[in-house]
């Protein structure tokens, strides 16, 4: 669930939920609403690219349309990169997709790593393409170490599958 307020700044002292069937909760995440990778450093690498328009995916826009990163349709693994300028604590991370003409988005089976500041893997999650028809995918890291950097990739990309990202959003 996600609630936005666009009336102005206010203090919340209390959330009250209520709900039938599950008879507990795990995990409840508020936030303020900061999104952490807004204007954050970012790289991409391939096989046969290295692209400055990486940016376009931390600039604030959550347009399904241009202008958007995109990876080169080409054969071989991509890496899209976000570094923070001081490690956070993510604990959700929002990916906007681009829109296309006939509905169809190319980045089925991607992946998406969280890093600390010596490098080690925090996290990992794996597309198993369920998200196909999703513009928007929601993913939850449920780690409460600092990361540092974020990688989204894709092995084997091609003329039919290959990174596209109109906006990436991070919480904690």
């Amino acid at each position: 669930m996600d609630i936005y307020c666009h009336d102005g700044p206010f203090v919340v002292d209390e959330v009250f939920l209520s709900w039938s069937g599950v008879k507990q909760v795990c995990s409840v995440y508020i936030s303020g609403g900061q999104n952490f990778a807004l204007f954050q450093n970012t790289s991409f690498d391939s096989n046969d690219q290295q692209d400055n328009s990486t940016r376009l995916a931390v600039d604030g826009r959550k347009s399904f349309s241009d202008p958007c990163f995109t990876g080169l349709p080409t054969v071989g693994d991509q890496t899209w990169t976000l570094t923070f300028a001081v490690h956070k604590i993510v604990n959700e991370i929002i990916i906007h997709r681009k829109l296309r003409g006939d509905g169809y988005t190319f980045m089925n089976g991607f992946y998406v790593m969280g890093y600390n500041e010596e490098g080690k893997l925090l996290f990992r999650y794996n597309d198993t393409g369920t998200s196909k028809g999703s513009l928007t995918i929601w993913i939850l890291t449920e780690v409460s170490a600092p990361m540092k950097k974020i990688v989204i990739a894709m092995d084997n990309a091609s003329e039919t599958r290959y990174l596209e990202l109109c906006e990436v959003e991070t919480f904690g």
